[in-house]
């Protein structure tokens, strides 16, 4: 499978995200990294983008 764009941002935050804490402060030790600048550009005209790599609830 090819890399999307979206995946291949994903990939890159552990390596040179900056680590900071959380926006409401209720982390409870877990650490929030981020990246600053960084832009995925998509041509709506000739698609979606469309994330279909989480898992989430579906309503039955």
């Amino acid at each position: 499978m090819i890399p999307t764009p979206y995946e291949d941002l994903l990939a890159d935050i552990p390596g040179t995200g900056v680590a900071r804490s959380d926006r409401t402060g209720t982390g409870a030790g877990t650490r929030t990294f981020g990246v600053f600048g960084r832009h995925i550009r998509y041509d709506l005209s000739q698609r979606f983008p469309l994330i279909t790599t989480t898992r989430g609830t579906h309503a039955r």
